[in-house]
């Protein structure tokens, strides 16, 4: 008996570690990408698979999104020219959330919500999907 529980000490910190390691090494079911300018995005057509709505400004670079493909959902930033955040604005609407001006965008099921500075030309945005 004895014999068997030393075995089982040495084991059991074994098995968890190889257990963790296994975890640490599984597709992970979320996908960054990172797209230096809106025609990069264009090209691998991001807007085509409904992750993003195609609103961003002309001047946009440094756009990094985030999917979580297990939870439908979308999030991530990028960068414009502040002299273009009237494009954007004209392809919003206001709405506050969290105490705070945002700019929306509903289309289907999504709403997506744009926390925007533009005199610095950045936005963060996240979807919020209705799920059924």
């Amino acid at each position: 008996m004895k014999r068997a529980l030393k075995t089982l000490a040495w084991t059991l910190p074994g098995c968890l570690a190889a257990f963790w390691l296994l975890l640490l090494f599984l597709p992970s079911d979320v996908v960054k990408s990172r797209y230096a300018t809106l025609q990069a995005a264009r090209d691998d057509s991001l807007f085509e698979g409904g992750w993003l709505p195609d609103i961003l400004p002309p001047s946009s670079q440094d756009i990094v999104t985030v999917h979580n493909l297990d939870l439908n959902e979308a999030s991530g930033e990028f960068r414009f020219a502040p002299e273009h955040y009237p494009w954007l604005l004209a392809r919003t609407r206001p709405a506050v959330r969290q105490g705070r001006e945002m700019r929306i965008v509903s289309q289907d099921d999504d709403t997506w919500v744009f926390d925007c500075n533009g005199a610095e030309g950045r936005c963060s945005y996240r979807n919020e999907r209705q799920h059924p």
